[in-house]
């Protein structure tokens, strides 16, 4: 696992993540790859919108990648 986030401005980050599932067990099927990228922006120092995508690639012929697209607001309180 490797993320990293970064500021561009003062409001928005950058964000983007890899993963590598490495099934020991010998379940081929279980073997993965994940990318993901996304924005994060702060309204205020509690409450930030995000957005991001990820990507699932599976190392098996018969498992379909997935992809799948994220959105949300997170407050503190």
């Amino acid at each position: 696992y490797i993320g990293v986030k970064a500021p561009i401005t003062a409001t928005v980050s950058a964000m983007a993540q890899v993963t590598k599932g490495d099934n020991k067990a010998g379940v081929a099927a279980d073997d993965s790859n994940t990318w993901a990228v996304g924005l994060t922006y702060a309204f205020s120092k509690r409450t930030t919108a995000y957005a991001a995508y990820v990507l699932t690639d599976y190392k098996t012929a018969s498992t379909a990648d997935n992809n799948t697209y994220v959105v949300g607001i997170r407050h503190s309180f």
